[in-house]
């Protein structure tokens, strides 16, 4: 797999080949598109608690816990503004933080969050992705019945919708996982002698038992960390088999999963296991536009060698003093896509290879 051709963390790249800043907060209008299709909002890792700001547990970056709430309070007015043509919205997971199961308090705060999207949720369908927090706060099996919106119509973690023409593809980065706190995988066993394989550290002690688990560990080797995850051969086989049912069909598909899949788009200690699976069908698939996904807080973006864009989309809980808002309205055209970033969120123009048929 060759490189990213281009990493632009504070740019867009317009269709004419002019590169328009977009930077924190600003806003970059796209130049002689065609007529939108349809919108949709997107966000990731509003993970929430109410606790006083702290650093992360590695001590890497600051997080504002009780201001993610806020800013996504902000987000849901700003896609009520933008029904009815927004067609949905997508959490890309860890809705709250990790915290509040060791506190006692998931149900508490998983309240006050699903409290505030449902307030679009009257008024289109909000999809909630897994991630690690997912996880951490309440196993595989209490989260699909405390959090809505987290299966398809296929009563799966992965699954696909259509919408104007355009597919959807939800992903589950954590088919196979190593995250014990509530809840073990049946499979746990298997996966970690596979994961103690490849990062020869103390995988087994959990949050907070002081473990430098990138000790030692260089480049994409990095992605081996416990909190990520991999996918399994039947996720593998229902993705190259709806890319094609879309591909015959004659509709574009954007990609949608909590863990980033791309080198180059997200920190390497937040690369999916097994991403040198998923990407080559990706690859395979020249009808694929986008992957959007989230984890890694600081957010990034690749594009491959085919042109699908790799959106890492940041955290709210990235907020400042000045800046109070960490989502997106992603605007859908027959030839690109324009993120509309808000705050912490930058603006991007997402061009696609081959147009949207007109027919």
């Amino acid at each position: 797999m060759k490189k990213s051709l281009r990493r632009a963390a504070a740019a867009v790249v317009g269709s004419t080949g002019v590169v328009m800043a977009a930077g924190a907060g600003s806003r970059v209008q796209a130049t002689e598109t065609p007529e939108m299709l349809f919108q949709f909002g997107v966000i990731a890792d509003v993970q929430y608690a109410d606790i006083d700001n702290a650093s992360n547990f590695s001590g890497t970056s600051f997080r504002r816990y009780r201001e993610s709430l806020v800013a996504l309070k902000y987000a849901v007015d700003a896609w009520i503004d933008a029904s009815p043509q927004l067609k949905f919205v997508m959490d890309l997971g860890d809705i709250i933080d990790q915290v509040n199961e060791t506190k006692g308090e998931s149900i508490i705060s998983l309240n006050k969050v699903l409290s505030e999207f449902s307030r679009i949720a009257a008024l289109c369908p909000v999809y909630h992705l897994v991630g690690n927090h997912e996880l951490y706060n309440f196993g595989d099996t209490k989260m699909v019945e405390v959090i809505p919106g987290m299966t398809g119509s296929n009563n799966k973690l992965y699954h696909s919708f259509t919408v104007d023409g355009v597919r959807m593809v939800v992903l589950n980065s954590y088919d196979e996982h190593v995250i014990i706190d509530v809840e073990a995988p049946a499979n746990v066993e298997e996966t970690f002698q596979k994961l103690e394989k490849v990062n020869p550290n103390n995988l087994r002690g959990g949050r907070g038992a002081g473990v430098n688990w990138a000790a030692n560990m260089t480049g994409e080797a990095l992605r081996f960390m416990p909190y990520n995850g991999g996918v399994l051969q039947e996720q593998l086989d229902w993705l190259s088999d709806t890319l094609d049912d879309a591909n015959e069909k004659n509709e574009k598909v954007i990609v949608f999963t909590h863990v980033p899949v791309y080198p180059g788009s997200a920190c390497a200690t937040t690369l999916i296991w097994n991403y040198k699976e998923v990407v080559p069908i990706l690859q395979k698939h020249e009808n694929v536009v986008a992957v959007f996904t989230g984890h890694d807080h600081k957010g990034g973006y690749a594009i491959d060698e085919t042109g699908i864009h790799y959106v890492t989309l940041p955290s709210p809980l990235s907020v400042t003093g000045d800046i109070k808002t960490a989502h997106a309205v992603v605007e859908v055209y027959p030839d690109r896509l324009f993120v509309r970033g808000e705050g912490v969120y930058p603006s991007r123009e997402l061009p696609f290879q081959h147009k949207l048929s007109k027919a």
